[in-house]
């Protein structure tokens, strides 16, 4: 059985929790900026190279919703390991993303928080560290809600069926 002091647990339930309200206001803010500029996001997937137009156009309607979703359950702990699963996956692809453009010499939007914040910046290894980073701080809090319940070990030998009666 393993077994977690109470504190320790509870240090490892709250780094999670704080990284995963921040992976949650992250993902929010990603997912609003999409949202208000859904054309803009288009045009960045496109310029990914990566997929088609009808699978380019799949990817921006369905993204950002994808990302508020994820957001919302982060921030409040609705299904909070689906979440972040959800966190891990999609930072992989974005991590993938960045780093095929990077090789493949594209001067492509980031993407990540839109162009509502002024010029949207240009992957690199700056906004692929940022993106491992994401996915670092997935994995992490993922790791943190695996830590198992304070189990008190049980000082009474567990009985067979037919010990539960009484002896005369």
């Amino acid at each position: 059985m393993n077994h977690v002091s109470p504190r320790l647990r509870g240090i490892l339930l709250g780094i999670g929790l704080a990284i995963r309200l921040v992976l949650g206001a992250v993902f929010l803010t990603s997912a609003l900026a999409k949202l208000r500029q859904p054309f803009d996001f288009l045009d960045t997937i496109y310029s990914y190279r990566m997929i088609g137009p009808s699978g380019g156009l799949a990817v921006a309607v369905s993204l950002p919703w994808i990302e508020l979703v994820v957001a919302i359950c982060l921030l409040l702990g609705v299904m909070p390991r689906s979440a972040l699963v959800a966190s891990i996956a999609l930072s992989i692809v974005f991590v993938y993303a960045q780093s095929r453009a990077i090789s493949a010499g594209l001067n492509v939007p980031c993407g990540c928080f839109g162009s509502s914040t002024g010029e949207p910046a240009t992957v690199s290894n700056q906004t692929l560290v940022r993106a491992a980073g994401v996915l670092l701080a997935s994995l992490t809090a993922y790791l943190c809600d695996l830590v198992p319940p304070d189990v008190i070990p049980s000082t009474t030998p567990n009985k067979a069926i037919g010990d539960s009666c009484p002896q005369h």
